[in-house]
């Protein structure tokens, strides 16, 4: 249910947040500073009976991390509890907080020693306590008092560089610390080292996503403050529940692995042990009666030990025995054998025993290994002693005078394509590699090819005890042609990457120029140009914007009626009846005055009227001028090359209509 709890918790941050910023950031903090201070109550109380480093450096650190944390929250603009100071203070707050959080994580794992555990009496947690205590008042003293900590924002300039750099400076020292946790992770319960790893994975990402963000409503804002919320809630998990509900995990991890190494030392063995007089056994541990295949003390105790084993080693056991108690040996040498498993099963083992005392009286203990792990291995390695011969690729050894001692099938294939023969020495064409190998005692790598292009890259691996080199070969022709393919294939994937490059530069550049002609527009209807001027830039701009043969701009002038003020590509004499038009002349007209959107098709889908008849034109489009909702005019834009528009040009055309309308009732011109 844990990973289930940080989704909905963190889910509900994040609505927290649509809600109010300054609502999921009270919420983020205060909860960090609860598990803070949580910590800290779980070390200190603990201190008097548990010696651990650790865990009393984390506990007082998180105490004063959490104070800070806390003034952090009250002087967060917005929360008018500790008000005057602006954005600067709350930022520098954050910034020493967790360059305190990051150099205790430090101080704590380096603290350690090869165990958990350190002798640490009740006066050097009180040092450490002081130690803390200081630097919290060097630190708030220089951002409240002194004034000489570097400032963290500046109004109207965001974030300061100081404190960009120490975001990453701080991600760094906790890199550091999960370096130093993987480390030691041996000395840690392994739930718990998952837990602190992922805890200082999320503060890294955390640090990294505060350094990006521009403003308090940035996602990688919201997004830090979601990952440091999780890497408290696994600090929750690892130290508060680990160390308050099961306190033997943590607080006593040292004193139970000492317990439990103890035990498996006296108590337990991997070997079997037996204990007989004369054969007749006394004890036998768990291995042993596992060994044998027996679960019951009672079908062990008092059998005789000689049964247990193949009827070819019984002679050779019973003179062991007689051999110890005669006092002949003081320890029987180890002896391979079988013993005899209840499920008919044979097992290798190793015997060897002596004699001691058990019990009061003079018996043998026997300590029975078993060898079938050994003995599959060692099957194993003759299998691999066949490797070089059955391998698909060349082996060679030469000696130092250059002469092959040995090649495998392949080897001496690759060989003739030299035309090398069995028995001389290396081709001339390895002889140089060969011989820089044995001379600098360094592997030595080269690609040789032969007369009929065959190409072979081999690695000439010198010994560094005996006079040879092991020569290991492969044969790359297939492979350096794919390569070459490849080569080509990346030019023509750059080549046509920069084609498409190239036009996306033309399209940026044609956005920049039509944004450029919008400023403009912006420009020329704020300053103290005349009407008429206004009126001729948005004619002359309007071809521009979107290659169209002809511009009508026309403002109403009475119910349905519309008056010419301006055109742009067309003579005169084909404007005579263009002058004054209605929704008579025109049937896209009454689509304007009711809709007040922007009317665009070609002269076959949508009737033109007037227009159509006075030039010829294969689409147009007619934009709204607007005043409030009500249509007071339009654009009209006729195109002689094109039958339709994509998305983005509509959309820009759409705006380019606002701004002329804006031009317009700026300069008093549509009222």
């Amino acid at each position: 249910m844990f990973p289930v709890g940080i989704v909905v918790s963190s889910s509900f941050l994040f609505a927290a947040n649509l809600y109010s910023f300054l609502f999921f950031h009270t919420l983020v903090e205060l909860f960090t500073v609860v598990i803070a201070f949580g910590i800290f109550a779980i070390a200190w109380s603990s201190r008097k009976y548990v010696n651990n480093i650790f865990l009393l450096v984390m506990g007082v650190s998180y105490l004063f991390i959490g104070s800070i944390d806390l003034l952090h929250m009250l002087t967060y603009q917005g929360m008018n509890i500790i008000a005057g100071y602006g954005a600067n203070l709350p930022a520098q707050l954050w910034i020493a907080a967790r360059y305190l959080e990051a150099a205790s994580f430090i101080a704590a794992f380096l603290l350690l020693s090869q165990g958990v555990s350190r002798e640490l009496p009740l006066v050097r947690s009180r040092w450490i306590f002081f130690v803390y205590a200081v630097i919290f008042l060097i630190m708030i003293s220089s951002i409240l008092v002194w004034d000489i900590f570097p400032g963290a924002y500046l109004a109207g300039g965001g974030m300061t560089q100081f404190y960009i750099s120490s975001e990453y400076i701080i991600a760094f020292i906790f890199l550091g610390s999960l370096a130093l946790l993987f480390k030691k992770r041996k000395i840690f319960d392994r739930e718990m080292v998952n837990l602190l790893s992922l805890s200082l994975i999320l503060k890294i990402i955390s640090e990294l996503s505060f350094s990006w963000y521009v403003s308090a409503y940035d996602f990688s804002n919201i997004l830090g403050h979601i990952f440091q919320f999780t890497s408290f809630l696994l600090l929750y998990k690892a130290v508060i529940e680990g160390g308050l509900m099961r306190p033997y995990r943590f607080l006593f991890l040292d004193l139970k692995k000492s317990e439990e190494s103890y035990r498996a030392l006296v108590e337990f063995s991997p070997d079997a042990i037996v204990v007989h007089s004369e054969g007749n056994i006394l004890y036998a541990n768990e291995p042993a009666k596992k060994l044998f295949g027996i679960e019951e003390d009672e079908s062990i105790i008092g059998a005789n030990l000689i049964e247990f084993f193949g009827p070819e080693y019984r002679d050779r056991i019973r003179l062991r025995i007689k051999n110890i108690f005669s006092g002949k040996w003081q320890q029987a040498p180890t002896m391979e054998m079988a013993v005899l498993h209840a499920n008919g099963q044979t097992i290798p083992v190793e015997v060897k025993g002596m004699k001691i005392i058990y019990a009061g009286r003079e018996v043998i203990e026997s300590i029975i290994r078993d060898v079938s792990e050994r003995k599959t291995a060692e099957e194993k390695i003759q299998s691999l002693a066949k490797f070089t011969e059955e391998s698909p690729s060349p082996v060679i050894r030469a000696l130092g005078d250059g002469q092959v001692q040995y090649a495998n099938r392949p080897g001496r294939k690759m060989l003739a394509h030299f035309d090398w023969s069995v028995g001389e020495p290396l081709p001339e064409a390895f002889q140089v590699t060969f011989e820089q190998a044995l001379k600098k005692g360094i592997k030595q790598e080269a690609e040789i090819t032969c007369t009929c292009g065959r190409i072979f890259s081999i690695l000439f691996a010198p010994s560094l005890t005996d006079d040879y080199v092991n020569l290991y070969g492969l044969d790359i022709t297939e492979r350096k042609a794919v390569e070459e393919e490849l080569v080509k294939a990346q030019v023509r994937l750059r080549e046509k990457t920069e084609e498409q490059l190239m036009e996306s530069y033309k399209y940026l550049g044609l956005v920049n120029r039509k944004i450029s002609l919008l400023l403009e527009l912006e420009n020329h209807s704020q300053s103290k140009k005349n009407k008429q001027e206004i009126v001729e830039y948005i004619l002359s701009s309007s071809p521009s914007l979107s290659y169209a043969k002809a511009g009508l701009l026309y403002l109403a002038v009475g119910k349905n009626h519309f008056n010419l003020i301006s055109s742009a590509g067309l003579e005169k004499e084909k404007l005579a009846n263009l002058q004054v038009v209605s929704e008579k002349k025109a049937d896209f007209i009454g689509q304007l005055m009711e809709t007040g959107k922007r009317v665009n098709g070609s002269c076959e889908l949508v009737d033109a009227g007037c227009f159509k008849t006075n030039f010829a034109f294969s689409y147009f489009v007619a934009l709204p001028i607007l005043s409030g909702n009500v249509c007071k005019g339009f654009l009209f834009l006729g195109f002689t090359d094109r039958k339709s528009m994509d998305t983005q040009e509509f959309e820009f055309l759409d705006i380019f209509a606002k701004h002329v309308s804006s031009a317009l009732t700026n300069a008093a011109i549509l009222k």
